[in-house]
C-alpha cells in the first residue's frame, strides 16, 4: 500500500498545498521554447496513475485518449463520474501541469495524449482533522500495464514512496523497462534524504537496481526565496548516495492550475505546491522531447534531461562538505546532495548536444561531417547568390536528433578585389619595369615592402620570347595592358587564389602578329584559403592553358583573341568548400577579345570582353553546379601627352550570369535511423551587376626644391554601382598619390 494523508477543511493535496491566487500566493511557472526544432505530427501518449480525474476539465479534456478506474487490482466500473477524484482534486491538478492549455508544461499544447488511470483511494481515517488513505499497489500495477499496453511512452506518478519496491511496484518498473517506457516519480514531501529513507528498504529500493533506475527520474522541488532558488522545506532530497543523485533533479513550484470545478461558471486560478506538481513538469519535458524525436528511448531521453539540468542556480554546487546530517558533516558535493543533477532546463534539453553533423550516408550513424567543419567560400563573381537561398537541411546532434538549418548560412562570398579597400591598397603599388635590349623585368612591392609581383621576358631570338611571372592573386593579369586604371585590377578568373605562377612562350609572326601559349598554376598560401570568417577550407589549386593571337600595329589598331582551359581541384573560380560543402573539381573554358586603337594627338581607345563556361562537381551535400556562364568587360579612352595622361574607363568585374546548384539535402530521419533526403536545384546568381566608372589622371610634377628628382602626381575618381554584384550596393573613392624618384 502507498499511504497518503489529506488535511480536512484545508487546501492540502496528497503531496502539496493548493491556494487561490486571490488569497495572495505567489506566481506560477511556464513552458519553454526552441526555434530550431523539427516537429512531429503525432502526440506522445503519457500515462498518469493517480487518485482520480475530472476527465471533462476544459484544460485537457480534448487531449484525453482513454481513462480507466482500478480497484483491488482489477478494472472497475468506469465513467466520467467514477473516475473523478473522491478525496481531493489531486489527479486533476497533476494532469493540468502536464497538458493543460493554460497551465501545462508541454512545449506545445497538444503534444501529450493522456491515458488516465485511477487507483481507487482507501480511506483509513482515524481523526476528524485528517483524512488518511492508501493506494493499493495492485491498482498502480494494473494502471501501469493498462497505460503501457495502450502505447504510453511516459508514466507519471505523483505518489510516494514509489522508490520503495514491493512485488507490485517492481513488476510495474519491470514492465516499463521491457517496453522502453520512462518513469517519472515524485521525491515526496517529508523533507528527508532519500539516501536515509531507502537505507533499510524492505524488500528493496528502486536505486539498488541499475536497469530500473536508468529509466526513472525522481523529482524534488525548489522555491524562490530572497531572489534565489532554494530547496523547498518539505521536499525530499537525494542525499549522499551517488545512485540516487544520478537520477534526481528538481523543478520549481508553485505552479498555476485551475480549480476542479467552476464557481458561478468561472474556474479559479490556484497555486499548487509540492513534488506532486514538479514531477509532471518533468513528464511534460520528456513529452516535448519525444514528440520531436520519437526514436529516443527511455534511458536516453531521461539522460538528456539529467545532462542538461542547470546547476548554475545554486552556490551549493561549489561546496563539497555535505553529509547525511547536513552541510559541514561530510564530503559530498552539496548541490548533488540536495538537488541531484540540477534544475530542469527544457531549453537546454531541446538544444543540440555534442557535435552536430550533416549525414552524408543513408543512416544517421553512417558517414557524416560536422557542421563546424562545413563551409563554402564562393568566388566574388557569384555575388550574393548564396545569400538569397533557403536550403533547409537536417543536422543531427550526438543523440541522433534532427534540427533544421539553412545550409546557405554556411555559404558566403569571398571579398572581391574591385572595391575601395583594394583600390586604396594598390594605389602605391605601381609596377616598376626594367628593360634592356634582350630582357624585360617587372616588379611590384606592397606598401610594407613585400614582393607581390615579379616577372619578365627574355628574347631568345628574332621570333621566340620566353615569359614568366609569379604574382599574388590581386596583382595577376592574364593579358598585358598599358592602361593604369585601378578599377580594372582583380578581374581575372584566378584572382581569388593567393599566388599564380605562369610560364609562356610567344612567337612573332608576319605583319606584327604573334602567338602566345601559356601555362598557369594557382594555389592558396600554405595550401588553404584565408578568408574573413576563418572557416576551414580545402587545399584548392588550378591549372590553366591559354592561347592568344595578336595582330595589328601598335600605332594603329591592335586586336587580340584568346582561349583558355582551366581545371581546378577542390575549387571553382577560386571558390573553396569544406566538409559537407566540399568541392571535387571543376572544368572551365573562356574566350577573350581585346582591341586597342590609337588616334592622332595622343588619343586612344580600348575594349576587352571575356565570356566563359564552367561545370563544377561537388563531394557532399553539394552535388554539382551546372551551366555556369561568366562574363567580364571593360572599355574606355585615354589622352596622353608629355605633360599628362588621363582617361575614363567603364568596366564590369567577372560575374556569374547563370548557374544551377544541385543539392542532396538530408531533411529528417525515420525511427530506424534512415535519413530522409531531398534533391533540390537552385539558381546561384547574384542580384546585381557591378559597374565601375573611373577617371584617372597622371601628371609629372616636381617641387622646385627637388629638381634633381622626378615626381608624379596621380588622381583617381571611382564610382561603383552594385558593388560585389549586390543590387543597390554602392562604393566610391577619391584617391590621390605622389611618387618621387631620385
Amino acid at each position: 500500500m502507498l499511504t497518503a494523508r489529506t488535511r480536512k477543511l484545508s487546501g492540502f493535496s496528497v503531496f502539496g498545498l493548493v491556494c487561490a491566487l486571490a488569497a495572495g500566493c505567489g506566481g506560477g511557472g511556464g513552458g519553454a521554447t526552441s526555434p530550431l526544432l523539427v516537429r512531429s505530427t503525432d502526440a506522445i501518449r503519457v500515462g498518469v496513475v493517480d487518485t482520480g480525474f475530472v476527465v471533462e476539465h476544459p484544460e485537457y479534456a480534448e487531449f484525453v485518449e482513454n481513462f480507466q478506474v482500478f480497484s483491488a487490482g482489477a478494472r472497475a466500473d468506469t465513467n466520467t463520474s467514477t473516475i473523478q477524484d473522491t478525496e481531493d482534486p489531486h489527479g486533476t491538478y497533476v494532469t493540468q501541469v502536464i497538458a493543460g492549455k493554460t497551465s501545462g508544461f508541454v512545449e506545445t499544447t497538444g503534444d501529450a495524449a493522456l491515458l488516465l488511470a485511477k487507483a481507487t483511494p482507501i480511506d483509513i481515517s482515524s481523526s476528524a482533522l485528517y483524512t488518511d488513505y492508501v493506494l493499493d499497489t495492485r491498482d498502480i500495477l494494473a494502471g501501469t500495464v493498462w497505460a503501457i499496453d495502450r502505447g504510453a511512452r511516459i508514466m507519471n506518478y505523483s505518489l510516494a514512496p514509489m522508490y520503495l519496491l514491493n512485488s507490485d511496484l517492481r513488476t510495474s518498473y519491470g514492465y516499463a523497462l521491457s517496453h522502453n517506457v520512462a518513469m517519472v516519480i515524485s521525491a515526496g514531501n517529508d523533507g528527508v534524504s532519500l539516501t536515509t529513507d531507502t537505507a533499510n528498504a524492505t524488500p528493496s529500493s528502486l536505486f539498488s537496481d541499475a536497469s530500473l533506475r536508468n529509466i526513472t527520474l525522481v523529482v524534488g522541488a525548489v522555491q524562490s526565496s530572497g531572489g534565489k532558488l532554494v530547496l523547498a522545506s518539505y521536499s525530499n532530497y537525494a542525499g549522499s548516495s551517488t545512485a540516487i543523485q544520478s537520477r534526481f533533479l528538481v523543478a520549481q513550484d508553485p505552479v498555476t492550475v485551475r480549480s476542479q470545478f467552476p464557481s458561478g461558471g468561472t474556474y479559479t486560478d490556484l497555486l499548487a505546491y509540492g513534488t506532486s506538481f514538479t514531477a509532471p513538469q518533468v513528464a511534460a519535458a520528456l513529452t516535448s522531447l519525444l514528440v520531436r524525436w520519437p526514436h529516443l528511448g527511455a534511458a536516453t531521453s531521461t539522460k538528456i534531461l539529467l545532462d542538461t539540468a542547470d546547476q548554475s542556480f545554486s552556490n551549493l554546487y561549489n561546496l563539497n562538505n555535505c553529509g547525511e546530517k547536513g552541510i559541514g558533516t561530510g564530503t559530498t558535493n552539496c548541490g548533488l546532495f540536495y538537488f541531484g543533477q540540477g534544475l530542469l532546463n527544457l531549453n537546454a534539453a531541446l538544444a543540440p548536444i555534442g557535435t552536430t553533423s550533416f549525414a552524408l550516408g543513408n543512416t544517421v550513424e553512417g558517414s557524416g561531417v560536422s557542421v563546424s567543419s562545413t563551409s563554402l567560400a564562393l568566388a566574388p563573381a557569384f555575388g550574393d547568390g548564396a545569400a538569397q537561398l533557403q536550403l533547409g537541411a537536417a543536422l543531427f546532434d550526438g543523440y541522433g536528433r534532427d534540427y533544421t538549418l539553412n545550409l546557405a548560412s554556411r555559404m558566403q562570398t569571398a571579398p572581391g578585389l574591385s572595391g575601395s579597400r583594394n583600390w586604396w591598397s594598390m594605389l602605391g603599388e605601381q609596377r616598376q619595369v626594367y628593360e634592356d635590349a634582350g630582357t624585360r623585368v617587372h616588379t611590384t612591392f606592397s606598401g610594407d615592402g613585400a614582393l607581390m609581383d615579379f616577372g619578365g621576358r627574355w628574347f631568345l631570338d628574332e621570333k621566340y620570347t620566353l615569359h614568366w611571372q609569379r604574382a599574388s592573386g590581386r596583382h595577376y593579369e592574364s593579358s598585358e595592358t598599358s592602361h593604369p586604371w585601378l578599377s580594372l585590377a582583380g578581374q581575372d578568373a584566378l584572382n581569388s587564389y593567393d599566388w599564380i605562377n605562369e610560364f609562356g612562350v610567344s612567337r612573332d609572326l608576319s605583319d606584327g602578329a604573334h602567338l602566345y601559349a601559356g601555362w598557369s598554376q594557382a594555389s592558396f598560401e600554405n595550401g588553404a584559403a584565408t578568408v574573413a570568417d576563418n572557416q576551414p577550407r580545402s587545399n584548392g589549386s588550378a591549372l590553366r592553358q591559354q592561347l592568344r593571337l595578336s595582330w595589328g600595329q601598335p600605332s594603329d589598331t591592335r586586336w587580340t583573341l584568346g582561349w583558355a582551359l582551366t581545371q581546378e581541384r577542390e575549387a571553382a573560380l577560386g571558390a573553396q568548400g569544406a566538409g559537407a560543402l566540399a568541392l571535387s573539381r571543376s572544368f572551365g573554358q573562356s574566350t577573350f577579345a581585346q582591341f586597342e586603337r590609337t588616334f592622332g594627338g595622343g588619343w586612344g581607345l580600348f575594349g576587352q570582353l571575356e565570356w566563359g563556361t564552367m561545370n563544377v562537381q561537388g563531394g557532399g551535400l553539394l552535388q554539382e553546379i551546372n551551366g555556369v556562364r561568366t562574363s567580364r568587360w571593360s572599355t574606355g579612352f585615354s589622352h596622353e601627352t608629355k605633360e599628362h595622361r588621363w582617361g575614363i574607363a567603364l568596366s564590369q568585374p567577372m560575374r556569374v550570369e547563370s548557374a544551377e546548384a544541385v543539392f542532396n539535402l538530408p531533411i529528417g530521419r525515420k525511427l530506424d535511423g534512415t535519413v530522409l533526403r531531398e534533391t533540390r536545384t537552385v539558381k546561384l546568381v547574384p542580384t546585381g551587376r557591378q559597374v565601375n566608372l573611373e577617371f584617372a589622371l597622371e601628371r609629372p610634377w616636381t617641387p622646385a626644391a627637388l629638381q634633381r628628382s622626378a615626381g608624379q602626381f596621380g588622381l583617381h575618381l571611382i564610382h561603383a554601382q552594385d558593388v560585389g554584384h549586390v543590387a543597390g550596393a554602392r562604393d566610391w573613392a577619391v584617391l590621390g598619390s605622389y611618387q618621387l624618384r631620385w
